[in-house]
């Protein structure tokens, strides 16, 4: 598996809004792994209902993972990859490219491929790394 550890590009400012969705989701996850029982995956969790398909919850879930190396390996690549486009488009612009990739991905991914539910923020990370690779090709 090929694992990137750092992007060629140079950062000019602090990536704060990076650091704050990376520090969001370690400390969520650290808090939720004593909370995490099937009743608390279904209430914060994606999950896609026959009797109500359009009752999901696509924010809570991005930053819900279910397991340390799935966080880690999130977390990793947002840090690679999350600066070069924070710099470049900004943190609001960032920030609304995260939110709007996660929760599309996760929605795609809870209509057509799961049966169960949908946590991690992968599909927000894929989007930084897809914007990255539009942004510095």
């Amino acid at each position: 598996m090929f694992i990137p550890l750092v992007a060629e590009r140079m950062r000019k400012r602090f990536p704060a809004a990076t650091v704050l969705l990376i520090s969001l989701n370690i400390f969520l996850f650290l808090i939720t792994i004593p909370l995490a029982s099937d009743k608390f995956w279904h209430r914060w969790g994606l999950v896609m209902q026959l009797h109500s398909p359009f009752s999901v919850n696509v924010v809570t879930s991005l930053f819900l993972h279910a397991g340390l190396f799935h966080v880690l390996l999130n977390m990793w690549f947002l840090w690679v990859y999350g600066g070069g486009v924070e710099d470049a488009c900004g943190r609001v612009r960032f920030l609304l490219i995260y939110l709007l990739s996660g929760m599309a991905g996760q929605s795609v991914e809870a209509v057509l491929g799961s049966v169960g539910r949908v946590v991690g923020s992968g599909a927000a990370v894929s989007g930084i790394m897809g914007a990255y690779l539009v942004l510095f090709p």
